[in-house]
C-alpha cells in the first residue's frame, strides 16, 4: 500500500497513522495530530486508501458503498459504480477536513464481501519527476550489451520468454514515437526495446485511470520508478544513429549496422512504371499497337443493314429449290457482312509506308472482298425473287435495291 503511488509517497517514518480491516463495515477511529499545521506547511498530505488483500495490494480499490465522516461532518463519499460502467477508484485526500489535536473518524461501508477490505490513514508527500527519475537505476555497458545481445540469439534453455525479439532493434519510444531519450526498461523485462523516461512519467502523471498506471508500454508489466533502470547499450546507439533511422540490425558480437534501405515510394512506382511501358513495347513489337475500332463520333459509316420490309420482308416467299444465289441470301444475314468497322474520317495506311499496320492490311484483305460477294448474293437474289414473283413485284424488289447501289456509287467499295 506504501508503494502504491510514487507521486504521492508515504512518509517515513511514521507516515502510517491508522491501518485496520472494516469487520462489520463500519469503524469508528480517533486521530490525535498535534503537527497538522507543520504538515501544512511542509506541503504534507492525509490519505485514505484502502485495498483488498485478496486480490492485490497494489491496486487501490473502494467498497460499493462508501461514506467517510470527519468530526461529525462528512469528508468523502463514494457511490455504486453505474450499471454497465466501470467505477475509477483513487485515493482521497482528507487533509482539509482533519483540525491540528484530536478527530474523530467514522466510516461506514457496503459490499458482498466487506470484511476483505482494508483501511489505512497515511501521511503522504508529493514527489516531481526529477525525484522519481533519481531513483531509476543503472547498469554497466557491457551487461547491457550482452543482455541485448542474449535476448536477440534466442532463449536460453529453459527460461520462459514473455517477449519474442527478433535481431531488429528499435530505437522508436512506444510513447512518443520518436527516437527515444533516455531510454530506460524494467529490470525484470524480458524484452531489448526501451522507451523514454521522462515520457514515461509524464504519461502516467496524466493518466486518471489510478489504477492502470505504472505499466511498461511494452509488455504491459507493473513497472514503478523503482523498478526501472536505465540502458546504456540503447543510448550509445541511439545516439550515433541516423535521426530518420527507427531500427538498426544486432549481430551476435554486439556490433550494429544500418537495415538495407528499401527503395523509396516514388522511386517504385517510376520502376513499376518502366516496367509496365517494356512489356508493353514488346507486346506491341510482335502484335502491333492496340487499335480503336471504334467509329468516331459523327464519323460517316455505311450500314447496309436491311431494314424492316426491304428485301427479306416478302409477303410471299420465294420457292424452296431456287437458284444458289437466293438460297445464299436467305441463309446469311446481310448485316454483319456489310457494315465496316472503320471510321470514315480516319486515315488509311498504304503498303510500305510507315503507318502501315500488319494486323490492319489482313483485315482489310478479309473485308473488302466480303462486300462485292454481299452485292453480288443481293443482285442474284433480287433476280431470282422478280422471276418468282412476276413483274410487278420485281419493281419493288429493284425499287428496294436502288438505294443500295446508289450509296456503293457515292461512297466507293466498301473496305
Amino acid at each position: 500500500m506504501k508503494a502504491m503511488d510514487p507521486f504521492n509517497e508515504v512518509v517515513e517514518p511514521g507516515g502510517v497513522l491508522v491501518c485496520r480491516r472494516l469487520s462489520r463495515g463500519c469503524l469508528d477511529l480517533t486521530l490525535d495530530l498535534p503537527e497538522l499545521r507543520q504538515w501544512r506547511r511542509d506541503s504534507l498530505h492525509v490519505e485514505v486508501r484502502m485495498v483488498r488483500p485478496g486480490k492485490s495490494m497494489d491496486l487501490h480499490a473502494w467498497p460499493r458503498r462508501l461514506e467517510v465522516c470527519v468530526n461529525g461532518t462528512l469528508a468523502f463519499g463514494i457511490a455504486p459504480p453505474e450499471e454497465g460502467h466501470k467505477r475509477r477508484d483513487v485515493p482521497e485526500d482528507v487533509s482539509v477536513a482533519l483540525r491540528p489535536g484530536e478527530n474523530r473518524v467514522s466510516v461506514q461501508a457496503e459490499d458482498d464481501a466487506v470484511e476483505d477490505y482494508v483501511l489505512a490513514v497515511l501521511l503522504t508527500a508529493p514527489r516531481a519527476d526529477a525525484d522519481l527519475a533519481r531513483r531509476v537505476g543503472e547498469v554497466p555497458l557491457d551487461a547491457a550489451r550482452d543482455r541485448a545481445v542474449a535476448l536477440l540469439g534466442g532463449p536460453t534453455p529453459g527460461e520462459e520468454v514473455e517477449c519474442m525479439t527478433s535481431a531488429t532493434l528499435k530505437l522508436t519510444c512506444p510513447i512518443t514515437m520518436g527516437r527515444v531519450v533516455g531510454p530506460v526498461r524494467g529490470k525484470a523485462c524480458r524484452h531489448v526495446q526501451c522507451f523514454g523516461l521522462d515520457a514515461y512519467l509524464a504519461i502516467n502523471r496524466q493518466m486518471q485511470a489510478f489504477n492502470s498506471r505504472w505499466c511498461c508500454p511494452v509488455c504491459a508489466r507493473v513497472l514503478r520508478p523503482v523498478d526501472l533502470c536505465g540502458d546504456p547499450y540503447v543510448a550509445s546507439i541511439a545516439a550515433k544513429a541516423p535521426r530518420d533511422v527507427t531500427d538498426v540490425e544486432v549481430g551476435r558480437d554486439g556490433g550494429w549496422s544500418l537495415p538495407v534501405a528499401a527503395p523509396a515510394r516514388g522511386h517504385r512506382h517510376r520502376l513499376f512504371r518502366m516496367a509496365t511501358e517494356a512489356k508493353r513495347d514488346a507486346e506491341g513489337s510482335v502484335l502491333g499497337p492496340a487499335r480503336d475500332l471504334t467509329p468516331e463520333k459523327g464519323g460517316d459509316v455505311l450500314d447496309l443493314t436491311p431494314e424492316t420490309g426491304d428485301v427479306m420482308e416478302l409477303d410471299d416467299k420465294p420457292p424452296e429449290g431456287g437458284s444458289p444465289g437466293a438460297r445464299a441470301a436467305r441463309a446469311a444475314p446481310l448485316g454483319n457482312s456489310l457494315v465496316s468497322p472503320r471510321s470514315a474520317g480516319a486515315p488509311r495506311a498504304v503498303a510500305g509506308s510507315p503507318g502501315e499496320d500488319p494486323l490492319e492490311e489482313s483485315s482489310q484483305e478479309l473485308l473488302v472482298p466480303a462486300a462485292p460477294s454481299a452485292c453480288a448474293l443481293l443482285q442474284e437474289a433480287c433476280a431470282d425473287s422478280a422471276a418468282a414473283l412476276g413483274e410487278e413485284s420485281s419493281q419493288e424488289v429493284i425499287t428496294a435495291a436502288a438505294p443500295t447501289a446508289a450509296a456503293q456509287q457515292r461512297h466507293g467499295p466498301l473496305d
